[in-house]
C-alpha cells in the first residue's frame, strides 16, 4: 500500500458517508468497501463484521400497511436493491388487460392501455385483504412456459378471473370541441387563434 497518502480530510470523509442529492445528479454513490479498494493509509476491503455492526434500520413509521425507514450505513447499490426487491415482492394492485371498444381519441389503443397502466390504484385494507393471487397463464403457444407453469403446481382456479382475484373498472369519457351552444365559446376559434388550455378549448 502507497505510503504516501495522508490520512482522509473531513471533506473526503463526509463525501464518503452521505450521498448528495442534486438538481440533477445524485453524487458520491458508489462503493469503497469492496475487495482490491484501498484508501489512503487504510485498508477498506469489505469486512461481513463490519458491515453488520454498521447496518442499522430506523423507522420513521411503521404500521401495517404503511411503513418509512431509513437505511443507514450501507452502500447505494445495496438500498437500491432492497428498493427493487420490495417493488417486485409487495402485492400491488394495477391495470394490466385492457379491453378496448370504441376509441375516437387521437391516442392509439396501446399508449392508452400503457398509461392506464401506470395510474396509481389505492384501495380498502379490508377488500385487499381478501383479495386472492391471479396467476396470468402462459400463452398457448408457448409450450415450455405451460410446462414449466404446470410444474410449479399451481392452483387451476388462480388463472381463471373472479370477484376474488380481479377488479373490472369501465372508463367512458367523452372529449369534445367547446361550443357556443353548451358552452358559450367555440373551441375550435379558440385553437386557431393559439390557445393552449384544453379547459378553454
Amino acid at each position: 500500500m502507497p505510503t504516501a497518502w495522508g490520512p482522509l480530510t473531513d471533506e473526503q470523509l463526509e463525501a464518503r458517508r452521505i450521498v448528495g442529492i442534486n438538481a440533477e445528479t445524485v453524487t458520491h454513490t458508489s462503493a469503497n468497501d469492496i475487495p482490491g479498494h484501498y484508501g489512503p493509509q487504510q485498508d477498506d476491503t469489505w469486512d461481513l463484521d463490519r458491515f453488520t455492526q454498521q447496518l442499522k434500520v430506523d423507522f420513521h413509521q411503521n404500521e401495517p400497511y404503511d411503513a418509512v425507514f431509513s437505511l443507514v450505513g450501507v452502500d447505494a447499490s445495496i438500498a437500491n436493491a432492497f428498493r427493487r426487491i420490495l417493488v417486485a415482492e409487495v402485492p400491488t394492485l394495477a391495470i394490466e388487460d385492457v379491453f378496448v371498444f370504441n376509441n375516437t381519441s387521437i391516442i392509439q389503443d396501446e399508449v392508452l392501455a400503457h398509461r392506464l397502466g401506470l395510474i396509481p390504484l389505492t384501495g380498502g385494507e379490508e377488500g385487499l385483504q381478501w383479495m386472492r393471487w391471479f396467476r396470468k397463464p402462459p400463452p398457448k403457444d408457448d409450450y415450455a412456459a405451460q410446462a414449466t407453469f404446470e410444474e410449479e403446481g399451481h392452483d387451476p382456479s388462480e388463472s381463471v378471473p373472479s370477484d376474488y382475484n380481479t377488479v373490472v373498472m369501465t372508463l367512458d369519457v367523452e372529449c369534445r370541441w367547446a361550443t357556443t351552444e353548451l358552452d358559450g365559446r367555440d373551441g375550435k376559434a379558440l385553437a386557431k387563434a393559439g390557445s393552449t388550455d384544453p379547459e378553454e378549448r
